[in-house]
């Protein structure tokens, strides 16, 4: 099997119909799918990652043009409506603590730093380019008996400032549900984007180095935010594109996106000819199986008033013009999963009982098992499939048809829990009785257990590469 078979069975598996899923379970079951793959990998984007950024290679870059291309913010309104506070002083959670030679420079960052843009002249967060977009929703049931939606208000926030030669993409979710969950991501985009905005377009920021030196602060910043506004807790993602000055000794490529992330929010390369590759998955263990319900860390009063910097994790990633850099929340990612899916089942010695009996059969068929690195690989098949139906031989994928594409894809992937859910509500608020319909509920839950998908807050951010 050649490599690029291997891949397109990896597509296959994620998203054909049972039947074909039936005919590709000798070649998983074989691991030719993870060794072709693999190989694959190795010709391709390599991602080096580490828990400190001084871990990582340093690399010249061009001088960050300033002048605004595209701005935009959601879901709604986005972090349009929240102001800063003016900070007496930056703590460091995340970076090292500052020298006195530093603090004095510290004190002037603070108060320059406050609400920087409004010196842009920027009052919505509302202007769009197709190489430069972002799209939230919701894929909970709606409630027609009193017309709201379940989980209501949103809870993932995203924001992206492009220039001519540079992007800054952030995308945060908030923990649990509730206004206070969303509160934490909008003030933790809001003033990382901010720092971001301020301190990135000096002539003091030269390498890659210093660039996560200022995304690190901005993380700070984002945590002091939330704890001054009473947020609760939240993921954060970040990454910065930028034009390297030459080729690189690690790559032929001239261009680089920086990235830090705390919890469960996901990053992305994707490249027509060579696939989808993550910038994130330093921050876990790919060999085990993850629990979709931890986020692995957050910022917020996680301990008191710390964050918790568990899997927090730096990666640099060497890249070319008309790649797609995008962020997603993990109501996208989880949806790519081959379990969450249905076209697979977990290692029957890593599952459990309960799991199995949802995933085992699927319309009389028996499913491949895949072991946690299997479902990682096939997830990223799954999301290089989704994106080359959108893209032409002759054409580049635009960030605003990436976005679209992959929110349309966990749209239809969860219609079917989401109308099942929605039509019962209807039908539970018909029942007088009390116990008949709380027997009639956990029926209607214990069928959409059985289904296919996720439904949570779904958002993802995107930025096609090169110069504007």
């Amino acid at each position: 099997m050649s490599i690029n078979d291997a891949t397109n069975v990896a597509s296959a598996a994620a998203l054909s119909s049972v039947s074909s899923v039936k005919k590709v379970t000798k070649t998983l079951s074989n691991n030719i799918l993870v060794k072709a793959i693999s190989q694959l990998r190795r010709k391709c984007y390599k991602c080096y990652y580490a828990k400190s950024y001084d871990q990582l290679p340093i690399d010249d870059i061009c001088e960050l043009n300033s002048d605004l291309i595209a701005y935009n913010s959601g879901p709604d309104d986005g972090i349009n409506d929240i102001s800063l506070i003016p900070q007496k002083k930056l703590n460091s959670h995340l970076s090292q603590p500052l020298t006195n030679e530093n603090n004095l420079d510290d004190k002037k960052i603070i108060s320059e730093c406050y609400e920087s843009f409004h010196k842009l002249g920027i009052n919505q967060w509302k202007n769009y380019h197709h190489r430069s977009y972002g799209i939230a929703c919701s894929l909970y049931e709606n409630n027609i008996t009193n017309n709201t939606t379940v989980g209501d208000p949103i809870a993932d926030v995203y924001a992206i400032m492009t220039r001519k030669n540079n992007s800054i993409l952030l995308l945060a979710d908030g923990v649990n549900w509730g206004p206070r969950s969303r509160l934490a991501a909008r003030c933790a985009v809001r003033a990382s984007m901010n720092h971001l905005n301020k301190f990135l377009f000096t002539k003091k920021i030269q390498t890659t180095h210093d660039i996560f030196k200022i995304m690190c602060r901005s993380f700070d910043a984002a945590q002091e935010f939330i704890l001054q506004r009473k947020g609760f807790m939240t993921t954060l993602c970040c990454s910065v594109v930028v034009k390297l000055k030459d080729a690189t000794p690690n790559s032929s490529a001239l261009w680089a996106v920086c990235t830090l992330s705390i919890g469960d929010s996901t990053a992305y390369v994707f490249n027509k000819n060579k696939g989808v590759f993550e910038l994130t998955f330093g921050a876990r263990n790919l060999n085990n199986d993850r629990d979709m319900r931890n986020v692995g860390g957050a910022l917020g009063g996680v301990y008191g008033n710390k964050p918790d910097v568990s899997n927090l994790n730096y990666s640099v990633m060497y890249i070319k013009e008309n790649d797609i850099v995008f962020l997603v929340s993990d109501g996208v990612s989880d949806n790519l999963d081959p379990i969450v899916s249905q076209t697979a089942k977990k290692r029957a010695n890593l599952s459990s009982s309960s799991s199995q009996s949802h995933a085992e059969l699927h319309n009389g068929c028996q499913l491949p098992e895949m072991s946690p690195y299997e479902r990682y690989v096939c997830s990223l098949a799954h999301m290089n499939e989704i994106l080359l139906r959108n893209n032409t031989l002759n054409e580049t994928l635009s960030a605003q048809e990436t976005c679209a594409s992959m929110i349309e894809h966990v749209m239809k992937l969860t219609a079917q829990k989401r109308d099942l859910l929605e039509k019962g509500i209807v039908e539970a608020s018909k029942i007088s009785d009390n116990e008949e319909r709380a027997k009639f509920q956990a029926e209607l839950r214990e069928k959409s257990m059985k289904l296919r998908g996720k439904l949570d807050h779904a958002s993802i951010v995107a930025y096609e590469v090169g110069l504007l």
